[in-house]
């Protein structure tokens, strides 16, 4: 028998399951998430393990908020500069415009402007001088930054001047020195692309560091299978893939989640929570995959021209702090996370949780827990509780429109918050993002700009590209197919161009 291992690596816990070929979950462990998160997968595989020491093992799916929380709390971000390609005084309009102080203060140390750039229809704008991009570099290198993102206009469309910048960056400040291109990044639109090449830059270090950890441990656990890490369309990228383009896994956890608790609750069709240590994100899942929001993605008030899953995020989860407002309680933001254990009034702290109020009706068990030291009567807990339930309906509501059929599966730790009569909480439902990631499959995205894209032949020929292109990284010809496009027309461009999105996704051989 043929195994898989799905990890989730979440900020508070990190789960993980061993999966059969038929998608039966064999064993699941979930443990606290720890650092270097080294140390919580390499206990996660070990237990697993055990379930059979001689399993063979087929692959290991590494699902991580590891990006997002990053970003979130503006920390483990590496400083880098920004080097923007224009003759055109592009400079009007500062980097991080708009951006939350605290984010951009955490890592970006300036920019440098140097000439060059394209016009729609690739004429220059300017030439590019090697000597004014050389200084450049060293300028930035000198003030502190530790990678480079470059960003020029229309770079999709025409992406020589930044390929040929990266080149003299790195024959100037060494063949290693990380270099974020805007045109690998994001699409046409020159504020939301750049503000994703200076997040992928700033978060590249962070992510390798944790990835080569990660990869070292294969040794040790006498693993043989490929690692793979997967991104915010549900599907696999390697890790170095990942350590390139960090950015790619922003939103992988609510993927992963919609897509297990789907699959666990068997339905195709379904609104799903993920109810954890922290928070509660709401989501639609459509022919086992979860809707794309239309909307400009946002991390961390930044937008980004990326398709993230259409997400209602709500600041509740196991861990909220409770406290008593003038006219009802008080739930969250802040939450304890993973000191839950420790600060909880249930464990002897000195804080009252969520999870207190659900110990305290008994929605569950736990052995440490003392119902003695929880200061609520009952009426008081079914009170905040109500208060609960009714903000995440109400979220249920705003985001289901008119799926009223929709059925409602509760998964994650916090899911004994939701009464079962209200929805579906499935078997296994703690390891739903662990799960999602171990179904993830291997995919390739082509996004790209062209001409005449009205015309059938352009899409048809870009999709059988697509569906070479995900042959060409291991995927079963049978079961390979298209799961995304997209077509932007941009109005505002002649000779009928615009940006297309095409991802064609398929089981690992």
């Amino acid at each position: 028998m043929k195994y898989t291992i799905g990890i989730d690596i979440g900020g508070t816990h990190t789960d993980g399951v061993l999966v059969d070929e038929k998608g039966v979950i064999c064993k699941a462990y979930k443990t606290l998430t720890k650092r270097p998160l080294a140390k919580g997968v390499f206990e996660v595989i070990v237990r697993l393990q055990e379930f059979n020491e001689s399993a063979q093992i087929e692959g290991v799916f590494v699902g991580t908020t590891h990006a997002t929380n990053a970003i979130l709390e503006a920390k483990g971000l590496t400083p880098i500069g920004l080097i923007r390609i224009g003759s055109h005084r592009p400079h009007l309009l500062p980097p991080c415009y708009l951006w939350p102080k605290h984010l951009h203060s955490s890592f970006f140390i300036g920019f440098e402007t140097v000439l060059g750039g394209h016009h729609t229809d690739g004429s220059k704008i300017g030439s590019l001088s090697k000597m004014e991009v050389k200084e450049a570099c060293l300028k930035l290198k000198e003030k502190g930054a530790f990678g480079l993102a470059v960003v020029s206009p229309f770079s999709p469309l025409i992406k020589d001047h930044e390929l040929e910048c990266m080149d003299i960056i790195q024959d100037t400040l060494g063949p290693d020195f990380p270099v974020t291109l805007s045109s690998e990044i994001g699409g046409i639109g020159l504020i939301e692309r750049e503000n994703g090449a200076l997040l992928n830059a700033a978060l590249k270090e962070t992510m390798k560091k944790e990835l080569m950890l990660i990869e070292s441990l294969k040794e040790e656990l006498k693993l043989k299978a490929p690692l793979y890490l997967t991104q915010n369309n549900g599907s696999l990228i390697t890790f170095s893939e990942a350590s390139e383009k960090p950015i790619l896994t922003i939103s992988s956890g609510p993927t992963n989640s919609f897509i297990g608790a789907s699959r666990l609750a068997n339905f195709q069709e379904a609104i799903v929570l993920d109810i954890g240590g922290t928070s509660t994100d709401i989501g639609i899942v459509t022919n086992g995959f979860p809707t794309k929001s239309f909307e400009l993605a946002n991390i961390g008030g930044v937008p980004l021209n990326f398709r993230m899953p259409d997400v209602e995020a709500l600041s509740i989860g196991g861990g909220s702090l409770i406290r008593q407002g003038t006219e009802e309680p008080l739930i969250g933001p802040d939450s304890v996370g993973k000191e839950l254990f420790m600060k909880s009034k249930a464990f002897g702290g000195d804080v009252l949780t969520l999870t207190d109020v659900c110990l305290k009706l008994k929605l569950f068990e736990m052995k440490e827990a003392s119902l003695q030291k929880i200061p609520l009567t009952e009426s008081m807990a079914k009170s905040i509780l109500t208060h609960v339930q009714t903000s995440i309906q109400k979220s249920i509501e705003k985001i289901r429109g008119l799926k009223t059929d929709f059925p409602i599966v509760a998964v994650g730790g916090g899911a004994y918050a939701f009464s079962k009569s209200d929805c579906l909480i499935p078997e296994n439902h703690f390891v739903a993002n662990a799960y999602g990631a171990s179904l993830a499959e291997i995919s390739y995205t082509l996004d790209t700009v062209r001409e005449n894209i009205s015309k059938t032949s352009v899409i048809e020929n870009l999709k059988e590209e697509v569906l070479q292109g995900v042959l060409s990284k291991g995927a079963d010809p049978k079961e390979i197919r298209i799961i995304d496009l997209v077509v932007l027309p941009y109005s505002y461009l002649p000779k009928d161009m615009g940006r297309i999105i095409i991802t064609a996704a398929g089981k690992r051989i």
